[in-house]
């Protein structure tokens, strides 16, 4: 917030005998703004996305990708869009360190995929599911809801890399009960 004080007494008058009052200096017709808080603006120009692990060739084999230990999948998917918590801790006024980029890395049996722009632009269920499981193990979220031919289609081209030790967040699968047992089945009701 601030207040606009415009300069009027800059603004040339003419007298009676044509004379002017007024110094030679060329008018400023620019408004002068002065803040009453301090604005420290934090730096919003666009940034590239920062992309620490390369995309892998769709023709490279699952066992030839690059490994990724586990605590830097975890590390690179907690990272935030901006550094509050930094910054309070720093004492400097919250959002005025810029943003870092913050990737949606997760992995399906083993491999690591790298679903930032996917979720934000292209994946159907929206983005929140995939920001949900980011830097964890989803495979059995992942297989529930969909086919290998999925995971060919679009999966292939978001590998970037192979891991081990990755938990899923939400433990194993649960087991699923659908519908009722056969005749046959033994139950006694």
């Amino acid at each position: 917030m601030g207040w606009l004080n415009p300069k009027h007494d800059q603004l040339p008058t003419s007298t009676q005998d044509g004379a002017d009052p007024t110094p030679t200096k060329e008018p400023s017709f620019r408004p002068e703004a002065n803040h009453i808080e301090p604005i420290d603006e934090p730096d919003l120009k666009p940034r590239p996305s920062t992309q620490p692990f390369p995309f892998a060739d769709a023709a490279t084999p699952n066992a030839q990708l690059p490994f990724i230990p586990a605590s830097k999948v975890a590390a690179e998917s907690s990272s935030t869009n901006n550094n509050n918590n930094n910054d309070a801790k720093e004492g400097k006024p919250q959002g005025t360190t810029p943003p870092t980029a913050r990737r949606l890395l997760i992995v399906i049996d083993a491999i690591v995929y790298d679903c930032t722009d996917f979720a934000r632009s292209q994946h159907p269920g929206g983005s929140a599911v995939i920001e949900s499981l980011a830097g964890s193990d989803c495979s059995w979220q992942f297989w529930r809801f969909h086919s290998a031919q999925h995971l060919r289609d679009v999966g292939r081209g978001l590998r970037v890399g192979r891991t081990a030790g990755v938990r899923n967040r939400f433990g194993e699968e649960r087991a699923k009960y659908v519908g009722l047992g056969g005749l046959d089945s033994g139950q006694d009701w």
